[in-house]
């Protein structure tokens, strides 16, 4: 369920969530995924380039390959974008065909206040995964995802408002990989660049918290990023499993 609507400063207002009671097995306390966003109702930009779109290219028809494969909008410096309109739904899809269990990761980010969107896989067979909402972001993290063929649809949750419509950007990655163990937790690897639309390109803010992953023979990651103006930066890190392990923060001016 979404909603977009713009709100008036002269109104007082009241957010309700309700659930409807379809059958007898609905748990007594159900949990549900949300994102809420109120700021200024400020217009995007209002014609894309020339008037068009900008998605990710196609894939690989054969997946993942001994090497796997990686693609990362922000870091081949590609500028995505699509152009909102009244008329519809904005979305494209992607066919590919895996040849053998992977770990797949899918993650588009946005603006959500003026540009939400959502993943959806298909399998062939019928079976449907819905990306994770996560701020600005939808993530789809599916580790050891069988063979077969499937269809990746990347598009627009609900239409903008009349007021704000306009070219809407956003960044896509996209890694898959030969199936691994390792990768069936619930962690994330530490993103490369924070200037992209759903970090400090779009709010100039950056709040990230949750579970991180580095493998040992990579002792170390780094992400780059520039401000616009004079900011604050902190950083809490937390080793949770090994006592034998130790971790030390730093910055660099580049």
């Amino acid at each position: 369920e979404s909603i977009v609507y713009v709100l008036d400063p002269t109104c007082a207002y009241q957010f309700q969530v309700q659930y409807w009671f379809w059958d007898s097995t609905i748990p007594a306390c159900s949990l549900f995924s949300m994102e809420v966003a109120i700021g200024p109702a400020d217009a995007l930009p209002k014609l894309c380039l020339n008037g068009g779109d900008r998605w990710p290219g196609q894939f690989p028809s054969a997946l993942p390959g001994p090497n796997g494969y990686y693609y990362d909008s922000s870091i081949s410096g590609e500028n995505l974008y699509f152009q909102q309109t009244s008329a519809r739904l904005r979305s494209t899809t992607y066919q590919f065909t895996l040849q053998s269990p992977s770990d797949v990761h899918f993650e588009v980010g946005y603006e959500f206040l003026r540009g939400a969107m959502r993943l959806t896989l298909k399998s062939a067979s019928g079976t449907t995964y819905t990306g994770d909402n996560r701020r600005n972001r939808n993530v789809l993290n599916l580790p050891g995802l069988a063979a077969g063929q499937y269809t990746l649809t990347m598009g627009e949750v609900v239409t903008n408002v009349p007021q704000g419509m306009g070219c809407s950007s956003f960044n896509f990655i996209a890694d898959i990989n030969p199936y691994t163990p390792a990768a069936s937790d619930r962690t994330f690897s530490i993103p490369q660049a924070l200037d992209t639309i759903q970090f400090l390109a779009g709010s100039q803010e950056v709040h990230m918290q949750g579970r991180y992953k580095m493998f040992v023979n990579n002792t170390l990651d780094m992400t780059t990023f520039r401000i616009t103006s004079q900011s604050v930066l902190r950083v809490e890190c937390v080793i949770t499993d090994d006592d034998n392990l130790q971790l030390q923060e730093g910055i660099n001016v580049l």
